[in-house]
């Protein structure tokens, strides 16, 4: 089970990643962004991911231990779904 959930978190990395950065490229040339400050911007990036990353184990961690884990995983189904609802009808507008 470990290496079947390894090969979909690793394959969902590589399009998130690819995605990030075909994303990112395309609001610099948008704003402007010189080449020189590109950098600048995706090390706030990966800051915000990894950060988030820290505080959702800090928050899963708390948030298991005070509800359900029914509950909890209600809650991210619905925080998924907002997500790829924002994605699929809001970024074409860029």
């Amino acid at each position: 089970m470990g290496i079947i959930g390894a090969l979909f978190g690793g394959y969902g990395a590589a399009i998130y990643w690819v995605s990030q950065g075909g994303y990112m490229m395309k609001l610099f040339k948008m704003y402007g962004i010189k080449t020189n400050e590109e950098g600048k911007y995706f090390g706030i990036t990966n800051a915000i991911v990894y950060g988030s990353s820290f505080f959702g184990a800090i928050v899963t961690t708390f948030g298991l231990g005070l509800f359900g884990s029914q509950i909890y995983f209600s809650i991210l189904t619905v925080l998924a779904l907002v997500s790829w609802a924002v994605c699929t009808f809001f970024l074409d507008s860029l």
